[in-house]
């Protein structure tokens, strides 16, 4: 990779799932002072997985040594024989050898070119040169025609590439000016244009594009958020009517299982009947409590019947009371978890009717086909 501390795109091999399991990574500094390359590395080195490990490569020590040799770390000081370019290039293959690295990584501008190829060709899989500029304005004709044989094999032996974090911006004078370009975050972006100035006309886009797309998130996860109360209640009807299925089948009693799923929702809504919560929560006396409830309730509810479903068969119970029992125990056992979090269920609000929901989300539907048909 050539350049800056910006990101780029740019095609490059992947280690294979062989090589994912143990990685090692040879960093080549100047040193390991306090700067901020070395900084963020000592930062991504404290929070690496288990099977990348780094260790450094520097022209000399400093005071950071110790620090990444606590974390694990081998520093390889470069000996003052070795400090001519052909020799550093030459130490680099040795060292990629002697140790297996699977990457090299490059900090360093110059002798970027003639390092990447002696770490290709000692074997190391990815190979990037990330010099933090790229820019040779401050420096003199000679010294780009010393460094310049050393820099030309960037492009032949990098394994991924990808620019520079600074540019060249022309100013009001007409001349060339050197720039930072930054990247910013999503929030970021909406931060600097929620906080401009709206009669500038990039503020102004930037304040519509967000509001359009906050506004657009907004429905997305209100959708998300009826279909799932949907199937929630799609699913506590299955295991409600296995459960009726069940009862039925032990009992030979067609109310039984009416009898006892009331007495669970009074286990669950604290000693509120299905009666009263249906006068809390405003359900017309013909309709399921179920098509009013919060999806938490909901699931509540499902969760309490699946686990009566599984005991009643595996504890083999075939009379009314231990039935009851059962299902009054897993009840006041879910409604205790939602007390434990805060949650008392017979005080939540009162949901869309999931009836008018179905018809709402069926009728979203159609409209979305019919647009994608006249397109």
């Amino acid at each position: 990779m050539v350049g800056g501390g910006g990101g780029g795109g740019g095609t490059h091999k992947c280690l294979s799932k062989k090589d994912l399991r143990q990685i090692k990574v040879l960093h080549v500094l100047v040193c390991l002072d306090g700067g901020g390359v070395e900084t963020l590395l000592l930062n991504l080195q404290e929070n690496l997985p288990e099977h990348i490990t780094f260790d450094y490569l520097v022209a000399h020590s400093d005071f950071r040594d110790k620090e990444v040799q606590t974390l694990g770390s081998t520093v390889h000081i470069t000996p003052p024989e070795m400090q001519r370019p052909t020799r550093w290039a030459t130490l680099v293959g040795q060292l990629v050898r002697e140790h297996r690295y699977d990457v090299v990584h490059f900090h360093r501008f110059a002798f970027g070119g003639s390092v990447m190829k002696a770490a290709k060709q000692a074997g190391a899989t990815g190979r990037i040169a990330h010099s933090h500029r790229t820019n040779l304005h401050d420096e003199s004709l000679l010294t780009r025609l010393f460094y310049t044989p050393y820099r030309l094999p960037y492009r032949r032996r990098e394994s991924r590439r990808s620019f520079c974090a600074r540019k060249m911006v022309t100013i009001g004078s007409g001349d060339q000016k050197e720039v930072d370009e930054i990247a910013l975050t999503r929030y970021a972006c909406y931060l600097i244009a929620q906080n401009g100035d709206p009669r500038k006309t990039e503020i102004a886009f930037a304040q519509s594009y967000f509001a359009v797309q906050t506004r657009k998130m907004e429905l997305v996860e209100k959708r998300l958020e009826d279909i799932e109360r949907l199937q929630a209640r799609k699913k506590l009807s299955e295991s409600e009517k296995q459960l009726s299925g069940i009862i039925f089948e032990r009992l030979h009693d067609n109310q039984s299982f009416g009898r006892i799923r009331s007495k669970g929702d009074t286990a669950l809504f604290g000693g509120l009947s299905t009666q009263d919560m249906k006068k809390r929560l405003g359900t017309p006396g013909s309709r399921p409590l179920a098509d009013f409830l919060p999806t938490i309730t909901i699931k509540a509810k499902d969760f309490a019947s699946e686990i009566t479903n599984f005991n009643i068969k595996a504890e083999n119970l075939r009379s009314e009371d231990m039935i009851t029992t059962e299902h009054v125990r897993n009840n006041q056992r879910v409604r205790q978890t939602l007390l434990d979090s805060g949650i008392a269920p017979e005080k939540l609000l009162p949901a869309e009717d999931v009836k008018k929901l179905e018809r709402r989300l069926e009728s979203e539907r159609k409209k979305k086909t019919t647009k994608k048909a006249v397109k």
